[in-house]
This record gives structure tokens, C-alpha cells and sequence, in this order.
């Protein structure tokens, strides 16, 4: 109906999706779309799902795993339903047999089931999600308002988290031409976000709440509120934290 949100049903993909996913389950770990991710590969299973996607579609799908996976790890633990789906841009194979991937982040996807596995890795039916903009009466739909908490985000991470990366983007890039939607999931892959939130954000399909959630975010952990000529913190934290930004190849 007009004036209620409708959903993306393109979604943007562009992407071979047969409606079925490789699992690769690893703990404390969210990857995003538009995002490029770091991957050392060395478990056979892994491994064996690596070779299958670099001959046929090159897809890998990041999940993550559920709180008590430690007990059932070699197993098949608990993983949180919804995944994204990343396409590997470059392979290097080692020596010794294992593998470090770029992996960047193509669209979300929401478990459906698993399917009994044949394979050494897991695989599972699944369902694209697309983004949801919201109507033109919403507040989150007015260009200033996204625009302003955009301002607000890269002022406090330019203060509190200064060490970050990020810091080139603010230079360099103009919100003109990158949509709400990739900022927004970029910016959350530099953050020290708790994991629960990061898949807080995955599962949002409103780019601009996603935005309102981030700001929201940062004012609530650093204490710091934008304004003009404001140019220390409130505290130390984003120091304590800055030094573990970027992350290292995450291992499986």
C-alpha cells in the first residue's frame, strides 16, 4: 500500500543464489555486505567447502555460532539464523595446505533449515533479505536526518576512536556518493561492537534505523555528544580500543 515501507525484492543481488548456502560457523564473528573480510582456512572441513565454491559459484556464507558452542565445536553447534553471504575476490593457497581469502560481504540470508549433511562442511536452505526503505512520512526518510546523524557518527569516531581507519573514509569520502546503506555497514565493521549488536545490525532492513542505532550506540558507550568545537573525549576508552582496529585474519 502507498506510504507503508516497501521492501528492496531485488534486494541489489547480483549474485548465482540456488536458495542453498555453505555454512561457515565461526564464533564472535559478523561479516556485512560490502564489507571485505580476512580468512585463514586450515580445518579439512573448511577447507573442503573452500574447494566447492572456488569451483562453482565462489560463495561462502559467514554464520555465527551460538553461546555454548565451546562443548560441540567439531560438531555442529548452534548457529545464529541469520548469515551473510560472501563472495571470495581473492585466493592464496600456502605451502602447507592452507588458504587465506579476501571474503567480501554480498547479502544477508536467513537460515531456513539445515540440510543433512553429505558433505564434509555444513550446508543449509536459506532465504535472501532485502532492505526496507521507509516511507516518505517516517522520520528516518528525511535526507537531513540521516545526513546529521551520519555528521554526529564520524565526529565522535574521529575523537574517540582516532585510530581507526575509518578516519580515511571521513577525509576522503563525501556522503553524496555512498548510500546510507554501505556506510552504515561499514562503519560497523571498524567498530568494537558487542557481537549481539553487530547481529542487531545485520538483522535490521532499514539502512537509516541502522544509522540511528550506531549513533544512538556511540553516544550511550563514550558518553561523548558532538558539538561544535568539541575536540577531546570524554574519557580514554577509544584509545584502549583503537589498537585492535583493523582485525587480523580471523582463524576458523
Amino acid at each position: 500500500m502507498p506510504g507503508e515501507n516497501q521492501p528492496n525484492t531485488s534486494g541489489g543481488f547480483d549474485l548465482p543464489f540456488s536458495g542453498k548456502v555453505r555454512l561457515f560457523p565461526l564464533p564472535n564473528f559478523v561479516l556485512f555486505p560490502h564489507v571485505v573480510r580476512g580468512l585463514h582456512i586450515f580445518e579439512p572441513r573448511y577447507c573442503s567447502m573452500l574447494e566447492d565454491a572456488l569451483a562453482t559459484d565462489k560463495l561462502i556464507s559467514m554464520a555465527t555460532l551460538s553461546p555454548g558452542w565451546e562443548s560441540n565445536y567439531q560438531g555442529a553447534p548452534a548457529i545464529e539464523p541469520l548469515v551473510c553471504i560472501g563472495k571470495i575476490i581473492r585466493h592464496q593457497a600456502t605451502d602447507d595446505g592452507r588458504h587465506n581469502i579476501l571474503l567480501q560481504g554480498i547479502a544477508r540470508a536467513r537460515i531456513a533449515k539445515e540440510i543433512e549433511q553429505v558433505e564434509l562442511f555444513r550446508v543449509a536452505d536459506a532465504e535472501l533479505i532485502g532492505d526496507v526503505e521507509p516511507s516518505e512520512s517516517n522520520i528516518f526518510a528525511s535526507a537531513d536526518c540521516i545526513t546529521q546523524s551520519i555528521r554526529r557518527i564520524f565526529r565522535c569516531i574521529a575523537v574517540c576512536f582516532g585510530g581507526l581507519p575509518l578516519a580515511s573514509l571521513i577525509q576522503h569520502q563525501t556522503l553524496s556518493n555512498t548510500s546510507a546503506n554501505v556506510l552504515s555497514y561499514m562503519i560497523a565493521s571498524l567498530l568494537p561492537l558487542p557481537i549481539e549488536f553487530q547481529l542487531t545490525l545485520l538483522a535490521e532492513t532499514c539502512p537509516r534505523k541502522r544509522i540511528d542505532l550506531i549513533d544512538r550506540w556511540l553516544l550511550e558507550t563514550t558518553g561523548y555528544s558532538p558539538g561544535d568545537g568539541d575536540s577531546t573525549p570524554p574519557s580514554s576508552e577509544g584509545d584502549q580500543n583503537k589498537n585492535d582496529f583493523p582485525p587480523n585474519f580471523s582463524l576458523n
